[in-house]
């Protein structure tokens, strides 16, 4: 089901689990303006009429991400009017009436929430999509993404919405590469046959890299965004040549962060 939905530029995660509308905590927080600690605060006050915790296990299936191994606590319709209330920001009313009138009646008569269709020819309001762009583009900053990515996402932000940006295609000259995509190429597979990333993120760890090697991109999968860490075809040579040096070893070592080690058992398919 479609359970990422728009409000004012952010992104707001809702499904509906046994009859009942859950909405993503967090994502209501920034809405109205409420600092996390501040939403921590206030569920830790909640009953479960009105907060409730999702398990990985209960939404089975769901076509939603997957959920912190302890589980997440999503607000139901109470939790949300409670937080509502909570909020000194002008627009709490306007949210509050969104999700009233606009999602709630939907997903009880659909199963799901789709964005209101535009008219032929219709545009989503400026003031929006300025809005949503400048929240991705802060979000993708902190995360370290690199500018030129930034900027194309910005770009497709304002294009996708009906304000056709023209300014030159950005690309990264040369090919990137993630741990997968490295795996797959140089043969590096794991028992069941299947590309090693971890084995290459292994390999990684030992190598001494640039920091300008190192790329962190955007990306958007089945309706969710995040942040990718891929690297230059020089990482590549790098991987390929360790092998080399190093006998291409059954077993590599992968440090954990916790200080423990992992050996990741290594076939090689050339």
């Amino acid at each position: 089901m479609n359970n990422l939905m728009i409000f004012e530029g952010h992104d707001v995660e809702v499904f509906e689990l046994n009859g009942r509308v859950l909405f993503n905590s967090k994502h209501v927080g920034k809405c109205l303006d409420l600092s996390e600690s501040a939403v921590r605060n206030y569920l830790a006050q909640m009953n479960q009429r009105q907060a409730i915790i999702v398990k990985n296990s209960d939404v089975r299936d769901k076509d939603i991400r997957k959920l912190n191994n302890a589980g997440e606590k999503f607000l139901t319709e109470s939790g949300v009017y409670k937080l509502v209330f909570k909020s000194r920001k002008p627009e709490a009313e306007k949210f509050s009436d969104w999700v009233t009138d606009e999602v709630l009646p939907q997903i009880r008569k659909t199963g799901s929430y789709e964005a209101p269709k535009k008219k032929n020819g219709g545009k989503e309001k400026l003031s929006s999509v300025n809005q949503m762009a400048k929240n991705i583009s802060g979000l993708l900053g902190k995360a370290g993404v690199d500018d030129k990515f930034i900027a194309a996402e910005i770009v497709r932000i304002y294009t996708d919405n009906g304000y056709p940006v023209r300014s030159p295609i950005i690309t990264e000259d040369n090919k990137l590469w993630d741990c997968t995509s490295i795996a797959k190429e140089l043969g590096i597979m794991s028992m069941n046959g299947k590309p090693h990333d971890k084995a290459v993120a292994a390999i990684i760890q030992k190598l001494d890299l640039f920091t300008d090697e190192i790329v962190r991109t955007a990306y958007s999968r089945n309706g969710h965004d995040g942040i990718t860490v891929q690297y230059k075809e020089s990482v590549f040579a790098k991987v390929r040549e360790w092998l080399e040096e190093n006998g291409y070893p059954a077993v590599i070592e992968y440090q954990l962060a916790n200080g423990n080690v992992n050996d990741c058992k290594v076939i090689y398919n050339f």
